[in-house]
């Protein structure tokens, strides 16, 4: 689990808010000393500092300070299929473009078959000659249009629409997707399903179950491992059925014990054993044992990221808490009672 977590990392963002961390408070204080009685003493290194330059700008005056300029970047989330029949996502980071339709462009481009981001594990699936016809946004739902069918190649039919639906709801300004090839939408050209709006609730790598063993059940995204080789392990997130309880995180906590199929080679992760499944915890409030804490003080923030990641699959806005023997703990790392995006988690990162 470690090992994966070496890549997953937060740039002080996230889609849910926690209780400050207990070292704020400290933190003010220094803060405030040292704005008494740091000022006069920064003013005088200041300008010494500021003579010494123009002293030596003197005598080498092609001595020149050079600041490199970097480009605004974007973190998106790419799903790609795998050679085993799984829907992966990958983090990656992209030039931030002026318009929302070239910056769906970029993440197309990285869907295809040429894929600068496939291995001989993951792979594009949309042919690389299919061609975009048209892209829409519109209350949020996006429309595209291609130029050939994007089912007419070796992969399965769901986990196309799975990647492709998922790849485009990391966007914050796309809440859904509609599918068209040359004018005429997909779902009037296939036998098989396809909802008019695909949206989360289109779920993601789920077996398929009969009917009967679906009542009272409730649909929730967890996520798993997947170890590919001795460097290669991808978290793989997994839509299950468990059985539904008074609370969302009660119901999340049952969810995170269902295994998968030991043909799938999917293991269950183990940092989710510290969720204790408390009947009188809050909705969005997660009690936890203490092995859930990082130095006796604040959550781990590998725990903080997992749940993170699954309420953004599942479309929850809510904020998420920790408890330990009914106290309201901070998670390690974060300082801010502030709103943040979820695609600041970096987690399967693959540079380009």
């Amino acid at each position: 689990m470690s090992n994966i977590f070496k890549k997953l990392k937060n740039v002080m963002n996230g889609k849910m808010v926690v209780a400050l961390s207990p070292k704020k408070e400290k933190i003010k204080k220094i803060v405030k000393y040292s704005f008494c009685f740091g000022l006069p003493l920064l003013g005088a290194i200041l300008g010494s500092t500021f003579g010494i330059i123009e002293y030596n700008k003197k005598l080498n005056p092609q001595n020149e300070i050079i600041v490199e300029v970097t480009k605004d970047e974007v973190n998106r989330r790419v799903y790609l299929i795998s050679n085993d029949n799984l829907t992966i996502p990958l983090s990656v980071s992209l030039e931030k473009k002026s318009t929302i339709h070239e910056q769906i462009m970029d993440v197309y481009n990285l869907l295809k078959t040429d894929s600068k981001l496939q291995n001989d594990y993951l792979k594009g699936f949309i042919n690389k000659d299919i061609k975009m016809n048209k892209i829409e946004v519109k209350d949020n739902i996006l429309s595209l249009d291609f130029s050939e069918n994007i089912f007419e190649n070796e992969f399965n039919n769901t986990k196309i629409l799975e990647a492709l639906t998922m790849s485009f709801l990391s966007f914050d300004e796309i809440d859904g997707l509609e599918v068209y090839i040359n004018g005429t939408k997909l779902n009037d050209m296939v036998s098989i399903y396809i909802p008019e709006v695909l949206d989360e609730n289109y779920g993601i790598n789920q077996d398929f179950y009969y009917t009967s063993s679906l009542i009272g059940k409730e649909k929730q995204i967890v996520f798993y491992e997947r170890k590919y080789s001795n460097e290669h392990s991808y978290l793989v997130p997994v839509t299950v059925y468990c059985d539904k309880e008074q609370s969302i995180n009660q119901t999340f906590v049952n969810a995170t014990k269902v295994s998968q199929p030991v043909s799938s080679l999917l293991k269950n992760i183990s940092l989710y054993n510290v969720l204790e499944n408390n009947q009188d915890s809050e909705d969005h409030q997660y009690e936890i044992t203490k092995d859930g804490l990082v130095d006796e003080e604040c959550v781990n923030k590998e725990l903080f990221d997992l749940l993170t990641l699954s309420y953004d699959l599942m479309g929850y806005d809510s904020k998420v808490s920790f408890v330990v023997e009914g106290e309201v703990v901070a998670v390690d790392g974060i300082y801010q009672e502030e709103d943040t995006k979820v695609n600041n988690i970096i987690f399967n990162e693959v540079k380009i």
